[in-house]
């Protein structure tokens, strides 16, 4: 789990300088602001890639800290360890959260660049959303779902 949350936070810091898009370079009041920052998908991209980075963020902050109860582990008592069970149930679901907020922000980034071409934008937005949610749910029809609708774009491709 340490490793995972540690690549989640990783990757949504980088992704919050390096904006899909990228940033205005003229000069002007608008200079250094990401260039899609109006468009919808793009503040959906930065909110979840924020509880990404918060919540993965938070984790690692948990795992500190049961770094350091570990050291005082002859101490502790009752209250301590339903403590340390707690945090450890959290952990788990902030986790959860972290990857869900991750797989948005992929979709939304995805969506927001590829928008002059609405329907392969479209099309990558399904297609990562069912195999996102069916391995997360451990749903084999979403990943058949997701193989089917891609053969019918490619079929479509070569008509």
């Amino acid at each position: 789990m340490l490793i995972v949350v540690t690549l989640i936070a990783t990757t949504s810091f980088a992704a919050a300088f390096t904006v899909p898009g990228g940033f205005d370079g003229n000069e002007g009041s608008k200079q250094g602001m990401p260039i899609l920052l109006k468009r919808l998908a793009f503040q959906l991209f930065m909110v979840a890639n924020t509880i990404a980075f918060s919540c993965s963020s938070s984790v690692l902050g948990a795992y500190t800290m049961l770094l350091v109860y570990r050291m005082k582990a002859d101490e502790l008592d009752d209250a301590d360890h339903k403590r340390i069970h707690n945090t450890i149930y959290g952990m788990h679901y902030l986790t959860g959260f972290a990857l869900l907020a991750m797989g948005i922000a992929f979709v939304t980034g995805i969506y927001v660049v590829l928008t002059p071409y609405l329907g392969f934008a479209i099309f990558l937005c399904v297609l990562s959303s069912i195999i996102i949610l069916s391995m997360s749910s451990s749903s084999e029809m979403g990943f058949l779902a997701s193989v089917y609708i891609t053969s019918i774009w490619l079929d479509r491709e070569h008509d």
